[in-house]
């Protein structure tokens, strides 16, 4: 397991606890160089960071700190677990927004991810800036209590494949 970054809401660093402030990401990415890089552009731009490299990690991170969470960047393809199916465990137990973060990029994957619950599908290769913006755009929706809509399970997928 690694963590970055720091909040404060008894999450603890090798560094120890920081401020309370900062809205906390779980990212969940197998490619090290990636998940690191990503990770350390979030930290900069404010955000505090748990980084698991598979999938049955990640899903643990989650369940360990889950009302902590406040949004999570998921990779479909992980070692371990596979995103799609995280993404559905997670949604028996939370509303925490989900972005697929991944190179997979048919129109199938992105409405079955969809219909199981994901917020947002980012394919790879991507901006960092461009997951920013997306991030910004989930929160600041879900601090102004708004509605994902489109959070259906299968009835979504059929209506929209019909």
């Amino acid at each position: 397991m690694t963590k970055t970054g720091g909040t404060g809401k008894n999450l603890k660093s090798g560094k120890g606890s920081i401020s309370v402030n900062k809205n906390v990401i779980l990212l969940i990415e197998d490619e090290e160089k990636l998940s690191r890089t990503l990770a350390e552009y979030l930290e900069l731009n404010g955000y505090r960071v748990l980084r698991a490299l598979n999938g049955l990690e990640g899903l643990s991170m989650f369940y360990d700190h889950m009302h902590e969470v406040d949004l999570i960047l998921l990779d479909i393809m992980l070692p371990g677990m596979d995103g799609s199916e995280i993404l559905k465990e997670i949604r028996k137990k939370s509303n925490t927004p989900v972005i697929m973060v991944t190179a997979r990029d048919s129109i199938h994957d992105q409405l079955l991810n969809f219909a199981n619950g994901a917020d947002d599908y980012i394919t790879k290769p991507y901006a960092l800036a461009i997951v920013k913006v997306h991030i910004e755009a989930i929160l600041k929706t879900e601090r102004e209590g708004g509605s994902r809509t489109h959070r259906g399970g299968a009835g979504y997928l059929e209506s929209v494949c019909g």
